[in-house]
Order: C-alpha cells, then structure tokens, then sequence
C-alpha cells in the first residue's frame, strides 16, 4: 500500500525486487534463505541479481522516472529449481534438496501458484534486460 501512495507523489521512482541473489552472504540473499530451507515449496517465483538492480536503481535516478518499476530475471521458476541450478553451480548433492508443494504448509492464506512480476515497464522505460537465474548466479557466484 505505501508502494501506491508514494507513487501518486511527484518525482518518486519506486523498484520493488523479488527474491534478491548476490556474492555477498546476508540474511536475505535467497542464496543464503536456500541454504537453510529443509524444504522447499514449488510455488512458481522470481529473483533479482543484485548488481542488475543497482544498475535499474541507477538508470531510475539518472531518467528520473517516476511510478513503479518491478525489477525481477526473465523467467519464473520455483524456489525448488532455484536450489536445483544453485546447488548444480556449487557442486553440492542435489539429493538432499527436497521438495514440497504449497499445500504442505499451514498459512491463515492460500498462496499463488505464480507471484512473479511482470518487468515489462522496467524493459521499457529504463532499458532493463534481465538476466536468466542461470546467468544470474553465473555472474554473483563467479
């Protein structure tokens, strides 16, 4: 809700980003989050590289845009295959990943099959190209 209010004010440019990947540990890298997750759920979701973001934010002050810009890779995949592709990267068993669906959990509201954004403004206005989360982890995970 904040989100809509301060994007009805002049000169706001507003990024909201998805799941953010990086080289540099912290309790909200979803890296991190993966790595601590005994299970994971395969509802369908996207991340954000966060050298690309910087760039975005970058590209929102320079353009001085305005409104809201979603700021997310190109595909959608569940956290699951994330861990998957990470895991791949890394050299660590696969097996011990294990995956679950969204049913499994206990929450007062049933989650979306797909919470993903659609970057389409972002390509747009501020030029972004998105990286794949393959490419993603390429580029944080050398």
């Amino acid at each position: 809700a904040a989100d809509l209010v301060l994007s009805t004010l002049p000169n706001v440019g507003i990024a909201r980003i998805r799941m953010p990947i990086d080289s540099i540990p912290s309790p909200g890298n979803l890296i991190d989050k993966l790595a601590g997750f005994k299970k994971i759920v395969d509802v369908e979701n996207s991340e954000t590289v966060k050298p690309d973001m910087i760039e975005v934010f970058y590209q929102l002050l320079a353009k001085k845009a305005t409104g809201i810009f979603h700021i997310s890779g190109k595909e959608l995949m569940t956290p699951y295959e994330m861990a998957i592709k990470t895991a791949e990267r890394l050299s660590l068993n696969k097996s011990l990943l294990k995956n679950v669906t969204a049913a499994t959990f206990s929450q007062p509201a049933k989650r979306p099959p797909r919470t993903g954004f659609s970057i389409n403004k972002a390509k747009n206005q501020l030029g972004f190209e998105p990286l794949s989360f393959a490419e993603g982890l390429k580029k944080v995970m050398w």
